[in-house]
């Protein structure tokens, strides 16, 4: 067996994807809150898992950092964006939806050339809209009327977030 293959991250970010990919099995009307919920589970395994690799001193092996790419890309981009569009699907949203999708391959693509910044990461990484997204949607479910308009200036704010180069979030 390739000795990248048994990178202990891999298991991770195998754990981590299959619960994305749960959201967006589970993203109709019924199960808006279990697919949040598993947005969310997505972040928190992403963290649990860089923490362990910190402290056990994992060593990188050469295919997980391509593989973490996809695994980033399917939970922090392509399942919030089938969380969404499962309930709200008109065409601006839909537009919408495109930009956030470019912007995050974008961004991840950036990521993978420059890495860190100054000790933090330039512009917004794609792992915070595994909480952004379901907070837009408790808001939009609770709040904020007219989520036709909302989603979009969600999605569109997000994306300009995750382009810019005019700031850095620390590394934690």
């Amino acid at each position: 067996m390739n000795h990248h293959l048994r990178d202990p991250r891999l298991a991770w970010l195998t754990l981590r994807s299959a619960l994305a990919l749960s959201v967006v099995a589970l993203s109709g009307d019924q199960s808006r809150w279990v697919g949040a919920a598993g947005l969310v589970g997505c972040v928190w395994v992403d963290a649990l898992a860089g923490w362990l690799a910190r402290k056990r001193n994992w060593p990188r092996g050469a295919f997980a950092g391509p593989a973490e790419m996809l695994a980033d890309f399917i939970c922090f981009v392509w399942a919030p964006v089938t969380w969404v569009t499962a309930r709200n699907g008109g065409v601006l949203v839909w537009l919408a939806a495109g930009v956030f999708v470019l912007a995050g391959a974008f961004r991840l693509a950036r990521f993978a050339v420059e890495g860190l910044v100054g000790g933090g990461y330039r512009g917004l990484p794609v792992t915070y809209n595994g909480y952004l997204v379901p907070l837009a949607g408790g808001l939009v479910t609770t709040v904020l009327p007219y989520p036709a308009w909302v989603w979009p200036g969600v999605f569109l704010g997000l994306a300009a977030l995750m382009v810019s180069t005019r700031f850095t979030v620390p590394e934690f």
